[in-house]
């Protein structure tokens, strides 16, 4: 019998120790591993709404590096999407407003990438989520304002907008009259009466954006919150996934209908129990019905919308809020990959098979 060398018993011995020393130190090197830790940043003055960053990072100096990142998108956008206020040195969402008519206007990529993507969700809504519609809309914005202000000093209310008012308003809503020239980065108002607004999908456009930069940037496990345009990306932690709900229409209070565990999606939620005013007995809230004109009726309080981008689930949840969920069911059926919740007025829900 062939007799095995001691130097070759010796290597064996070696490699066997060498093994068993690696797997004994696993937990001791897994337990090195930093926890993460939340961070988080709040600020009150963007997009008129409360704006939150929330991260788990192993160190503050990672989740500061990340606002670097996130806080001039934010402001940026703020800015360029703003239809009340114009801001020096930049040819925004306000500046367009007051050049309707007056011929080809040059813009930056990132409001024209906007202004195209606004095009696309009026398609993809079959002409519901309409940029456009900022003429009619300003009216019911001044009507809720007015209303409000009157209750606060117990005077007048203000009267109601009429039908013929809003009809003729909405002569100027046409957003063909939108005219982009991509060759020559100029927007166009042909209609020197119509104005741009971009609510219906701005805050969820904006907070996606954020998140695919702080992707580009390596940035894993954060959640952008835009006045309840929710964007997650990666899970929470390495071993948690986030948890988001939506709120109870009915109770004032922080109460939840329904959570849900989630990562690297979007939950969007439109809904009548928030922006709106009390008048005569009836509730006029801010989701405008393009085809009525009036506030959007029906049996829906809120419809939130869960898909991968947050721009879409802005979009959509307005149009189906317009819907009802039968018609919504059947048209999310056709378009794929987006989930919806309903809460109607009696307080029963329905939801897609997939939510």
């Amino acid at each position: 019998m062939k007799k095995i060398k001691p130097c070759v018993l010796r290597s064996c011995a070696l490699q066997i120790a060498w093994v068993c020393l690696f797997f004994s130190l696993l937990p001791l090197l897994s337990g090195c591993t930093k926890p993460l830790v939340e961070y988080s940043l709040v600020r009150y003055d963007w997009f008129d709404t409360v704006v939150s960053v929330k991260g788990y990072e192993d160190k503050e100096e990672h989740f500061d590096r990340a606002m670097e990142v996130a806080l001039p998108l934010l402001d940026t956008y703020h800015k360029l999407l703003d239809i009340y206020h114009t801001y020096e040195g930049v040819t925004n969402l306000a500046t367009l407003n007051q050049m309707a008519g007056k011929g080809e206007v040059k813009v930056s990529k990132e409001l024209m990438d906007f202004l195209l993507f606004s095009k696309e969700m009026h398609q993809k809504t079959n002409g519901k989520v309409n940029i456009a519609m900022g003429s009619v809309l300003s009216i019911w914005h001044s009507f809720r304002e007015d209303v409000s202000e009157a209750n606060a000093r117990q005077t007048e209310l203000p009267p109601l907008p009429t039908q013929a008012i809003l009809q003729d308003a909405a002569l100027h809503a046409n957003i063909d009259n939108l005219v982009c020239n991509e060759v020559n980065m100029t927007v166009s108002l042909l209609d020197d009466k119509m104005s741009l607004d971009g609510g219906a999908l701005a805050k969820g456009y904006v907070a996606e954006l954020v998140a695919q930069a702080l992707t580009a940037h390596g940035f894993t496990h954060y959640a952008i919150d835009l006045g309840g345009n929710i964007r997650l990306l990666g899970p929470k932690t390495e071993k948690k996934p986030w948890t988001v709900g939506i709120k109870d229409p009915f109770k004032d209070t922080t109460s939840y209908v329904v959570t849900l565990s989630a990562h690297d999606t979007s939950l969007v939620t439109s809904g009548s129990y928030q922006r709106y005013v009390d008048y005569g007995g009836v509730r006029y809230h801010h989701i405008i019905d393009p085809d009525t004109l009036y506030p959007a009726e029906g049996d829906i309080v809120s419809v939130s919308v869960r898909t991968p981008h947050s721009g879409m689930a802005d979009a959509f949840s307005t149009y189906l809020f317009l819907l009802s969920p039968e018609e919504g069911k059947e048209w999310l059926e056709a378009v794929g990959d987006i989930e919806a919740f309903w809460i109607k007025k009696d307080g029963s829900v329905a939801k897609t098979a997939g939510w």
